[in-house]
């Protein structure tokens, strides 16, 4: 009857659960977007799926959007003490300026602010990027509708030119 393998026909779903998950994550990302904003948000919702599955095959770790487990709690905890120190070290470091005899503990949080720095860097360039090719998709869409209202005046021009020399005409006979 059918042209697909017996096995593939018993282990394929009878519903379509799967691409309308696949449809509301892609969709998570935003809808109605520019041609590429919208390839770059699904370049990177595809590399963190393909670093889930990488995970989940390597580690046995499930990805789960809102894992609330052990490992979990302890990601966002330590991140909330990087938030912290981050804050603490940014005081701290308007304070070296003003005292040149730094101790041995400021010195490892200026290596810690480093590090962190690094990766908001990389945050940052990526938004930029993002920001960047935003605004030039802007600035074409601006010089279109320059380009269409130019358009618009170069007829009516011609409209009324064309009323002039039927003026001349009517005027002449």
């Amino acid at each position: 009857m059918s042209k697909i393998d017996n096995e593939i026909w018993i282990t394929v779903p009878n519903n379509t659960n799967v691409a309308e998950a696949a449809h509301a994550l892609s969709n998570r990302r935003g809808k109605n977007l520019k041609l590429i904003t919208a390839i770059k948000q699904g370049y990177k919702l595809d590399k963190e799926r393909l670093i889930a599955i990488n995970n989940n095959n390597k580690y046995n770790i499930p990805f789960r959007e809102r894992d609330k487990g052990s490992i979990a709690r302890k990601v966002s905890s330590n991140k909330r003490q990087a938030n912290k120190l981050i804050k603490k070290a940014k005081t701290t470091f308007s304070k070296r300026k003003q005292n040149e005899n730094a101790s041995s503990s400021k010195k490892k949080l200026k290596k810690t602010i480093t590090i962190e720095s690094d990766i908001e860097d990389n945050q940052n360039e990526d938004n930029q990027d993002q920001e960047n090719i935003e605004f030039q998709e802007k600035v074409m869409a601006l010089k279109e509708r320059q380009l269409t209202l130019r358009e618009r005046e170069a007829k009516i021009c011609e409209i009324e030119l064309n009323n002039l020399i039927k003026e001349k005409e009517l005027n002449n006979n």
